[in-house]
C-alpha cells in the first residue's frame, strides 16, 4: 500500500491538472468569443493534428 500511494498521488495530481488545463483552454475560447477575437484560424490551432 505504501508503494502504490504515491503513484496514485501523481496519477490524481496529472488528472487535476489536466481538467484545469481544459478548463483554461475553454474559458480563454469563451473571453475570446466574447471579445469577437475568436477566428477560424485560432479554432484550427486548438484541434488535434493526426
Amino acid at each position: 500500500m505504501v508503494n502504490v500511494a504515491p503513484q496514485l498521488k501523481v496519477m490524481i495530481e496529472n488528472i487535476i491538472q489536466a481538467r484545469q488545463a481544459r478548463l483554461h483552454t475553454f474559458m480563454d475560447r469563451k473571453e475570446e468569443q466574447r471579445r469577437g477575437l475568436l477566428s477560424d484560424h485560432t479554432l484550427t490551432d486548438h484541434t488535434v493534428r493526426t
